[in-house]
């Protein structure tokens, strides 16, 4: 006759319990010193190719907290109802999200509240992404810089937004003093 064993839950214990406090330890120091970071700067992605939504993600999520919109109502939501460091967005996407009229529609939306916005919200830096140079000028009214497709790195559009938003932070320290 067999005697039936009972199954155990396994769950995960060191071994040891000197690696199990030096586990703990380094979590704590780490959480206590800095060395887990926490990311305050947020930035935006309107995107609706899932490709360059990832590329767009691998450039910033080392030292941003990263949101995608995939869809013009979407991106509306989210610029309206979050606040952002950074938006990113490709302006003039066949077949996909009219940044331009994004950006007016955004813009105009809350161009009655802006005294009421600048003191409550925080207004996001703009950067666009263009295929052609067609409608630059209506696109450099709308954005705070324009990156042309092809003839940037991913390293010059993290540079630049951390240059944007060090001239905005400096701006907003030169109004409140």
């Amino acid at each position: 006759m067999q005697h039936a064993r009972k199954k155990r839950k396994k769950s995960w214990k060191p071994k040891c319990a000197c690696l199990e406090n030096a586990v703990l330890t380094f979590l704590y120091v780490s959480a206590t010193v800095g060395y887990i970071e926490q990311k305050t700067k947020t930035v935006l992605v309107i995107e609706n190719h899932t490709f360059s939504q990832e590329v767009y993600n691998a450039i910033f999520s080392d030292e941003y907290t990263v949101a995608i919109a995939a869809s013009y109502s979407e991106a509306l939501e989210k610029l309206q109802q979050g606040e952002w460091d950074v938006v990113v967005l490709d302006m003039l996407y066949q077949g996909g999200i009219n940044g331009i009229a994004l950006l007016e529609t955004y813009k105009k939306h809350n161009a009655g509240y802006a005294d009421i916005l600048l003191k409550k919200k925080k207004q996001p830096v703009f950067i666009a992404i263009v295929d052609d140079e067609d409608h630059m000028e209506k696109i450099r009214e709308l954005a705070d810089e324009v990156f042309i497709m092809g003839k940037f790195t991913p390293g010059d559009v993290l540079e630049k937004v951390q240059a944007c938003l060090q001239k905005k932070q400096e701006l907003e320290a030169a109004q409140s003093s």
